[in-house]
């Protein structure tokens, strides 16, 4: 069985930039889904750096604070997050 989507823990999310350790290890995991065709989704996403790395590195989707506060319904992306994240569609 291939799954349709995979995500990306927060605990590989949290503070994800720069030089970090992490890096290689999301970079491949991104890259090994997108090769099988499976849509990638990064959990946890707290702060625009977060935002800003998760997107350069080609995730298809996330979920975290930054991007919008849980809520009841459907209330969209916060205007903050769609700005920093050119071309997702919405």
């Amino acid at each position: 069985m291939r799954p349709d989507l995979v995500k990306l823990d927060r605990g590989l999310i949290r503070d994800l930039q720069g030089d970090d350790p992490r890096l290689p290890l999301v970079t491949a995991l991104i890259r090994y889904a997108h090769d099988l065709g499976i849509r990638v989704v990064a959990e946890g996403i707290e702060t625009e750096a977060e935002l800003r790395t998760v997107a350069e590195l080609g995730v298809d989707c996330g979920q975290g604070y930054f991007l919008g506060r849980p809520a009841a319904g459907l209330t969209g992306l916060s205007r903050e997050a769609a700005a920093l994240w050119p071309g997702l569609t919405r």
